[in-house]
This record gives structure tokens, C-alpha cells and sequence, in this order.
């Protein structure tokens, strides 16, 4: 006596087409994720249009494990979904009198790897949010969708048949459908679905620590602090206060004297400007020998001038000599130069002058640009300077 054929209800056919659906996608996914490591080669390349992409292209660079969990993820979530789809869709086309297995199966797949688009596509909006700009926000859900349903035209039809060829023990009776029941079967394909939401923004997040930070821009550094000459010469000039042999006397301090450019003069490649000096104290006062001179660039940095004491092409130096200015009364000195500079150079920017060396200078300006003279003094020039000469 042949025993009756088992009866294989639409539970059974989606449990199946489940399973089948998780291994297809598993393969699919091992040989895109091959092929992103290892490369394709030319005869790789023409079958690859037959393996349409089963995720993100990042997800295969992921970080271990996160390129094999977010696939596995993936593989549950589109087996829930069709093993929640299945039997309801079959369940539906039962009530007309025919059950096409395959071709019923082979549709809940399509829809069912559109619906896993539409997942990673939200899964990806999480994971990179927020976004750079608004207008980017959706714009990954329509390829991916469509990526989904490729998948589920390309490779649906394996576990169609594997369902197909079960479902041919199916008898033909009416089974007892409940609608909590059809819910029910959704409760997993829901679980996988937020276990794949969530997986996607913890892969992108490890693959961030993962990947070599460049290394801090140093800071810039500060901008130079100008170093010009200082306001008192650290050399003093012999007998006067403060030098190992002071004369005595009351010599002019710089405060005790206001000192000024006088006229300029300029003849054959040479170079000659007055310097004059007023005492404004209410006593005489006593000037050095030779004035105390020095030079600052226009950004304020100490110039490497050569002074010497004597004439130039263009002065005379009458040579040092006890000068005592009664209040309000002037006396003048002399500097002389060769023009050397040429256009772009940097000449002098401020020139220092003290009444001798050891006393407070008197800042003024020399180049143009600030008001002065315009004195072609370079950075390595040799300058004579007079001794001080009484009136003028």
C-alpha cells in the first residue's frame, strides 16, 4: 500500500525560497566581494553585468569584520522579508485557482530585493549624516533600489525553482489562513531589517578609525619680530658720563636736545644730508665729538651700516671739538655716502641719531614712504660722518 505524499504547506514553500534566497545572495556577495579584491580580469569583466552589485562598493574595504557581518546582515534581511512575502502571495493566488510556484516566488524575490535597496539606501543616509548638502540626501535610493531588483531578475529564478520543484509535493487544499499569523511571519524580516540599518553606520564609523589620519597641520609659524637697533648705543663715547674716563661737564643728554634732518644734497653718484641738533634744555649742555648714528629698514630691523669718522666726496670734517650749546642754540654734522642703490633694493627706513654714544637716540624717519628724505642707504654701506660744528 503506497503511504499518501506529505502535504508541503506555503509556510514549508517560503521557508525553502527563504534559505535558497540567503545562499544565492551569500554567493552573489562572495563573488562581488572576490572580484573587488582580488580584480577582474577581461573575461571576469563580461560576466559581471550577470552579478549585479549586492551593496555599497565600500562595504568589501570595510574593516574586519564589518565586510562580512554587513553582507550576512543583508542575507537575513532579504530572507525574512521573503519568508513573510511568500506565503502570503501564494496564499492570494490560491484563491484563484492556481498556484504558480515558481513565477510567484521569482516576483516576491524582485520585490523583496527592492525592498533591500531601499534598506541600504537608508542605512548609507544614516550612516554618512548628516549630509553635505540637502539636495544629496536621496540621491542613492533610486540606484540602489534598482540595484535590489536587477538582483532579484538576474538570480530570483534559483530560489524560485528550488521552491518550485518543493512545492510540487504541495496538495491541493484549502489551508486555514490568519491574518496574525501573516503578521507574525514579518516580525523577523522587521528584526533583520534594523539589525541591517544599524550595521551599516557601525561599519562606516569602524572604517573612519581605521583609516590613517594625516598627521595635524603644524601651525604657521609667527610672523618675525623686527629687531632694529637699540634706543642707546651700547658703545659710549670716551669722557663721556657713564665711560671708564668721564670728563666731567654737563653734556647733553637726548632728552636735553631736539635733533632734526636738515638739507640734502647730491652730485656725481654721491650723497650728502645735514643733521641738526637744538638744545631745548634750560641749561648748556656739552655735545660729544662725533654724533651717535645708526640705521633700521623700513620693517624695522637693524641695518648693517659702517660708520667712519671723517669727510666724504661731498663733506668736509673739521674734526672733533669741545662744542657747548647755550639753550635754544644749534649745531649741525654731516653725513656722506656713495649711491649704490638701485631700484627694488631695500634702503633705510629710519635713521637714529644721539648727540654722542651713550645717550638716548632720537628716532626719524628716513625713506620716503614714512615722510623722510629718501636717503639710498643699503644694508653694507659705509657712511662718514662730520664731527659737530657749532651754529648753522
Amino acid at each position: 500500500m503506497t503511504s499518501p505524499r506529505p502535504a508541503i504547506t506555503r509556510p514549508t514553500i517560503g521557508l525553502v525560497a527563504a534559505l535558497a534566497t540567503v545562499a544565492a545572495w551569500l554567493a552573489t556577495s562572495a563573488i562581488n566581494h572576490l572580484a573587488a579584491t582580488v580584480g577582474a580580469g577581461p573575461r571576469t569583466a563580461a560576466v559581471l553585468p550577470l552579478l549585479p552589485a549586492t551593496g555599497p562598493s565600500w562595504i568589501a574595504a570595510s574593516a574586519t569584520p564589518w565586510q562580512f557581518l554587513v553582507p550576512l546582515a543583508a542575507a537575513l534581511a532579504l530572507g525574512t522579508i521573503v519568508l513573510g512575502c511568500v506565503p502570503a502571495a501564494l496564499a492570494a493566488i490560491a484563491r484563484t485557482g492556481r498556484t504558480p510556484v515558481f513565477w510567484t516566488v521569482w516576483a516576491c524575490l524582485v520585490a523583496a530585493s527592492a525592498g533591500l535597496g531601499l534598506l541600504w539606501a537608508v542605512g548609507g543616509i544614516i550612516a554618512d549624516w548628516p549630509p553635505a548638502r540637502l539636495a544629496f540626501l536621496l540621491r542613492d535610493v533610486q540606484p540602489a533600489v534598482g540595484a535590489g531588483a536587477y538582483w532579484g531578475l538576474a538570480w530570483g529564478w534559483a530560489p524560485a525553482w528550488v521552491a518550485a520543484a518543493v512545492g510540487r509535493g504541495m496538495h491541493r487544499r484549502r489551508t486555514v489562513s490568519r491574518r496574525a499569523v501573516a503578521v507574525l511571519r514579518l516580525l523577523p524580516a522587521v528584526g533583520c531589517a534594523a539589525l541591517l540599518l544599524a550595521a551599516l553606520p557601525l561599519a562606516s564609523e569602524a572604517n573612519r578609525a581605521a583609516t590613517p589620519q594625516p598627521p595635524p597641520t603644524a601651525e604657521p609659524a609667527p610672523a618675525p619680530v623686527p629687531i632694529g637697533q637699540p634706543t642707546v648705543s651700547y658703545a659710549i663715547e670716551d669722557g663721556a658720563p657713564g665711560s671708564l674716563h668721564p670728563a666731567g661737564g654737563n653734556w647733553c643728554a637726548g632728552g636735553d636736545v631736539h635733533t632734526v634732518l636738515g638739507a640734502g644734497d647730491a652730485a656725481t653718484g654721491h650723497r650728502s644730508q645735514e643733521l641738526r641738533t637744538t638744545n631745548t634744555s634750560s641749561r648748556p649742555c656739552r655735545l660729544g665729538g662725533y654724533p651717535d648714528v645708526a640705521f633700521d629698514d623700513p620693517q624695522g630691523n637693524a641695518m648693517n651700516v659702517l660708520f667712519y669718522r671723517g669727510g666724504s666726496f661731498m663733506t668736509t670734517d673739521p674734526g672733533p671739538s669741545a662744542v657747548v650749546l647755550q639753550p635754544g642754540a644749534s649745531a649741525t654734522a654731516m653725513l656722506g655716502w656713495n649711491a649704490m642703490a638701485a631700484a627694488g633694493d631695500t634702503t633705510a627706513g629710519t635713521i637714529l641719531i644721539a648727540p654722542y654714544a651713550g645717550t638716548d637716540r632720537t628716532r626719524l624717519p628716513a625713506g620716503p614712504d614714512a615722510g623722510g628724505p629718501g636717503l639710498d642707504i643699503l644694508d653694507g654701506s659705509a657712511v662718514a660722518i662730520t664731527a659737530w660744528s657749532a651754529g648753522g
